[in-house]
This record gives structure tokens, sequence and C-alpha cells, in this order.
């Protein structure tokens, strides 16, 4: 079945022409390239908008995965350790090879189930955020320190 496009007069295929418009698709195109150049700041407005919700729905769909949880965990604790001062930060790999010295145990109790960073010297007194800092401590250990300095040598 053919259609007659009213913008260049051609007969052409049904499947040529968009849904709901009445112009063929080559046509269309043409036609959207010139609004465009014409509306360039209202057609970037658009497309802003339009990546703001997308992206924001991207966003909050990332963060109920496992890896959002955890990026979104640590995010925090940057953001904690900035507010309080901190500048400098540890990485992940000076995280593991801590871990790899202990022996993947805690330093007060010797446990391996529940192993947690611990600051030395907390943030909330001033102590960085730094590897030199930080201690392997299980979630009870470090529960029971609190905001304490208190460093097993």
């Amino acid at each position: 079945m053919n259609k007659i496009c009213p913008k260049c007069k051609c007969e052409k295929d049904v499947n040529l022409f968009n849904s709901q418009k009445k112009y063929c698709k080559e046509c269309h195109n043409i036609l959207n390239s010139i609004w465009r150049e014409n509306n360039r700041e209202k057609y970037r407005e658009c497309q802003r908008k339009s990546n703001r919700k997308y992206n924001y729905k991207r966003q909050s769909l990332f963060k109920k995965t496992d890896k959002g949880k955890i990026l979104n965990r640590a995010s925090a604790k940057r953001y904690r350790a900035r507010k309080l001062g901190c500048t400098n930060h540890h990485t992940e790999k000076e995280w593991i090879t801590l871990l790899n010295q202990s022996d993947n145990k805690c330093s007060f109790c010797n446990s391996k189930e529940n192993l947690t960073k611990d600051h030395i010297i907390p943030l909330s007194k001033g102590g960085s955020d730094l590897i030199d800092n930080i201690q392997v401590l299980c979630n009870r250990c470090n529960a029971s320190k609190g905001n304490r300095i208190k460093l097993l040598i």
C-alpha cells in the first residue's frame, strides 16, 4: 500500500512514513533538522530536561543494586570525612593490603568475622582518613571502642 507525502509529492510505501506523522521519514527528518537549527536554545533545553529525567531514573535504579549500595555507602563515608575536614583518603587497594597484613583478623580479638574499618584517631576528634589512621576491627570491637582513641600495639 502506498501513500503520497505532501512535502515531496512522492508516492512511497506506507512503511516509509512515521506512525503518526503525515510526512515520509526523509521529509520529517529534514523538517526536524531545520526546526532544530532555527530553535537551537529551545531544543537544547528540551534535551537537558530529558537527560535530567533519564539520568535521575538511571541513578535511582542503580542505587538499588548491590554495587550501587556499596558505592553509595562509600560516597557517604567520604562526604562525612570531607565535612569533618579530611582532605586525603585511603584507597580500596590500601585497605585490602591492610587486611592482608592483619591476616584478615580483628586487631583486638583476632576474630575473622564482620571485619570493618576503624579510625584509630576518630574523624570526630580530628583524625585523618589516611591508611595510617585505619585499623581492622570486627563489628563488636568497633562498636565497643566508639569514638575513643584505642590502639593495640
